[in-house]
């Protein structure tokens, strides 16, 4: 990637484990010296997913979550105070 000029700025985790992949990649991430790469957690996840996993401090940095019919993006909205475009 670097002979290309590209940089790996994130990973996805979008099954299994979540919270015990999320700390292994960040472990290999940080070991080998890329502590700035961002970790996203995605895969079927709700707000009860999303508190759960920022509550334990599993080290995502962020995530995507919603449903067909965009409930959990109106749930999202709501509780963070977000306006639409």
């Amino acid at each position: 990637m670097t002979a290309r000029g590209q940089r790996l700025k994130g990973v996805r985790i979008d099954s299994g484990d979540l919270s015990g992949l999320a700390i292994k990649v960040r472990n290999i991430l940080d070991d080998a010296g890329f502590p700035d790469i961002k970790i996203i957690g995605s895969g079927g996840l709700n707000e009860y997913d999303l508190t759960e996993l920022s509550g334990a401090q599993i080290p995502f940095d962020s995530y995507g979550a919603g449903d067909q019919d965009g409930h959990l993006q109106r749930y999202a909205m709501v509780r963070y105070g977000l306006q639409t475009c």
